[in-house]
């Protein structure tokens, strides 16, 4: 699919930017409660998964940079728009 450049303060992946480049993207914004409520559901699941041995269990010290990722103030990260 070719080389494309994702800002460095991105909180977004190279699949994400091509869509951004490519399609126009509605002005609407994900809810903040939405984007935590994820965020909760992938740390859940992660924590989860490893207990059954199907995942690495999330180093303890991992434990407080997933819940600042959560909490964090999204309305100040830069997103696409």
């Amino acid at each position: 699919m070719g080389e494309v450049r994702v800002p460095s303060e991105a909180y977004w992946g190279a699949q994400t930017q091509r869509a951004v480049d490519n399609f126009s993207v509605s002005p609407l914004r994900i809810p903040v409660a939405l984007i935590r409520a994820l965020g909760q559901v992938k740390q859940a699941a992660a924590s989860v998964n490893g207990a059954l041995g199907l995942l690495e269990p999330i180093p303890a010290a991992d434990h407080g940079s997933v819940e600042h990722g959560i909490n964090r103030d999204t309305e100040a990260v830069k997103m696409p728009k």
